[in-house]
């Protein structure tokens, strides 16, 4: 019952915050969120750092952070910060020509047709699938899943692949069309191709160094991501 209830209550803020139309949409602001305002990292940090170094200055940055202090002080003075699904969050998100985040769009934003919402995702490769690919939930959890994704891939413009069979997997796990999927590759991988060999020497020290492994040691990263729902 409470997934029903919860799928009721994203509907009903989606009409209340239509309230917000009133606001007019500024094309040249542009907003990040990565992990629902808990991180500056990811994919969108490196897009805005490549695009606050590139774009003129008419552009206007907002980062969704619950710690502001996350953000690197040389953008302080320039940049705006809200805490996910503040006020702020939420007037931001209504107003802003581009959205930019590594999760899906916030399904209680109606996303108007002016808007453009990329999604940057935050896995590369096709190495699992997401809630379609679960067998853990109840009935009740697929249904508010099944709703949030639906309200999730109306919204998305575009999303950022890796490579071909993560746009196959993806396109169906999120059911958006394959169209809307970019084969740029993902922004945080750009330093794997784009540095020099002391300049990885240099980090693989620093990381050494920061947990006390020796140099010469073989790394091995076990990453296993999915532990559920996130949110009760």
């Amino acid at each position: 019952m409470k997934n029903y209830i919860k799928a009721y209550i994203v509907s009903f803020a989606r009409l209340v915050l239509k309230l917000g139309y009133i606001f007019p949409v500024k094309k040249h602001k542009i907003i990040f969120s990565s992990y629902e305002g808990m991180q500056y990292t990811c994919n969108p940090k490196y897009l805005f750092e490549g695009l606050f170094d590139s774009l003129d200055s008419s552009y206007e940055y907002v980062w969704v952070l619950n710690n502001p202090d996350f953000l690197p002080e040389k953008y302080r003075k320039s940049v705006k910060t809200a805490k996910y699904l503040s006020p702020t969050h939420i007037y931001h998100l209504l107003t802003s020509g581009i959205i930019i985040s590594n999760l899906g769009i916030e399904p209680i934003i109606p996303k108007r047709a002016s808007q453009k919402f990329i999604n940057t995702w935050h896995g590369g490769g096709a190495y699992k699938r997401v809630s379609s690919d679960m067998n853990m939930f109840s009935k009740s959890e697929k249904y508010y899943i099944n709703k949030m994704r639906d309200i999730r891939h109306k919204g998305t413009d575009y999303f950022l692949s890796s490579c071909e069979r993560f746009t196959e997997v993806s396109s169906k796990d999120f059911y958006i069309d394959k169209t809307r999927f970019i084969p740029s590759g993902l922004p945080r991988n750009d330093r794997f191709f784009n540095t020099t060999e002391e300049q990885r020497t240099i980090a693989r020290n620093a990381f050494c160094k920061k947990y006390g492994i020796p140099n010469d040691n073989l790394l091995i990263l076990y990453a296993p991501t999915f532990r559920g729902t996130h949110r009760k």
